[in-house]
């Protein structure tokens, strides 16, 4: 019988964990400050069509899907946040510099929870796998790097496919042996009641 219980709460686990939403940036045409995006709310983030960026650089080279890529403006802090999520992970890329130094932070109900720093190259987008569980805010922290030699500067980094999902809620607890014999002794006891109470009725 726990086998079974077992079986079906790891199924349901697996399935729940299977509906992570991916976040691709598509359907913007301009460069657009994000406010409200997928359900989450973005803080100096920004998205850009790479098809017209005229120069070649970490925002083409950090596209992952479709042609848009998102990033952190002016190279500084950019978070997201909004209710109770997991953070699965993203693709990233330096703009300009190699060697780029990003801080990931988990927060829930202003407490850190996670503190992971990610070092990318502005050739081609890596995919890191933060697995941020029940969080309600991410800050992202670029720094540090080299030049790549493409024109212009800073400490951006380009961004793609965002992965997140609801937490998964933990099953309700199994009843003990015990409990449940306590409970069919006390259903028992209410059925002869009720026999008794209907015996007398006929009387």
């Amino acid at each position: 019988m726990k086998k079974h219980i077992l079986t079906a709460i790891l199924l349901l686990c697996s399935a729940v964990a299977g509906n992570a939403t991916v976040l691709d940036f598509e359907g913007f045409t301009n460069v657009t400050r994000l406010s409200v995006y997928g359900g989450l709310n973005w803080d100096n983030v920004y998205v850009l069509n790479t098809t017209s960026n005229n120069f070649i650089n970490g925002y083409r080279n950090g596209l992952v899907s479709g042609s848009n890529v998102a990033f952190n403006g002016f190279g500084m802090s950019a978070s997201v946040s909004n209710g109770i999520f997991d953070f699965n992970g993203a693709y990233f890329t330096g703009v300009f510099n190699n060697d780029l130094t990003i801080k990931v932070q988990g927060w829930n109900d202003n407490q850190l929870l996670y503190d992971t720093s990610v070092v990318v190259d502005t050739i081609q987008p890596t995919y890191f796998n933060f697995d941020f569980r029940g969080i309600d805010a991410i800050f992202f922290t670029s720094h540090g790097g080299t030049s790549a030699g493409y024109i212009g500067s800073g400490t951006q980094f380009a961004m793609d496919n965002f992965t997140f999902n609801e937490p998964i809620q933990a099953p309700a607890p199994v009843p003990e042996p015990g409990t449940l014999m306590l409970l069919g002794i006390g259903m028992a006891g209410l059925a002869i009641f009720g026999k008794r109470r209907a015996d007398k009725r006929e009387a």
